[in-house]
């Protein structure tokens, strides 16, 4: 099993855009991290939402197979509440 970690600093508290996207990384895969300030979908304005995407899908195969095993941290240095999720796909 391959392990790789990325941290991506953000330093703007009022987070005002739909969409932020962290500087493509790689982990065997090119990857990047999409933030939500506002939520994606149907909790739309009360929750704030994190994912972890293919930083450009359109050069894979359509047959194409890929299995990640992840974890997706928030780390809240000013209140000191930090939140994570774990997912495989």
């Amino acid at each position: 099993m391959l392990t790789n970690k990325h941290v991506w600093e953000i330093n703007n508290s009022k987070l005002d855009l739909e969409c932020y996207d962290s500087k493509t990384f790689n982990a065997e895969t090119e990857w990047k991290i999409k933030l939500y300030p506002k939520e994606y979908g149907p909790g739309f304005g009360s929750h704030l939402s994190l994912y972890l995407a293919l930083s450009n899908p359109s050069t894979l195969s359509p047959v194409s197979k890929i299995y990640a095993q992840i974890t997706l941290r928030i780390v809240d240095q000013k209140q000191a509440k930090h939140h994570f999720g774990k997912a495989n796909y």
